[in-house]
């Protein structure tokens, strides 16, 4: 999953389950932006550089707004969290996760 998290994992009470979840989203956060760094050192077309550039963006706005919602579910603000969740996530991952 782009996110690494999901609405359950997020709304969980468990203060260790919710930190694993947490330091294994950091690990493929940094594994990404290492694989990206080595692609970007590829020859590329420009159309491939486009679409390069949107993704990075999309990555950048769901990487805000995953925080965002780690934050208000650290806050016990489950509901504010899921809102975020739908709201900002979904524009972000809907051009990878459809056919």
């Amino acid at each position: 999953m782009l996110w690494g998290i999901t609405k359950s994992e997020y709304l969980s009470k468990d203060e260790n389950y919710q930190r694993k979840r947490l330091d294994e989203t950091q690990e493929k956060e940094a594994e990404n932006n290492k694989l990206m760094a080595q692609y970007e050192k590829t020859f590329m077309l420009d159309n491939e550089k486009e679409k390069l550039n949107v993704y990075k963006e999309n990555i950048s706005n769901l990487t805000q707004a995953r925080s965002e919602v780690i934050q208000l579910a650290q806050g016990e603000k489950g509901d504010e969290a899921y809102n975020v969740f739908l709201n900002k996530s979904s524009p972000c991952v809907q051009p990878y996760t459809t056919g």
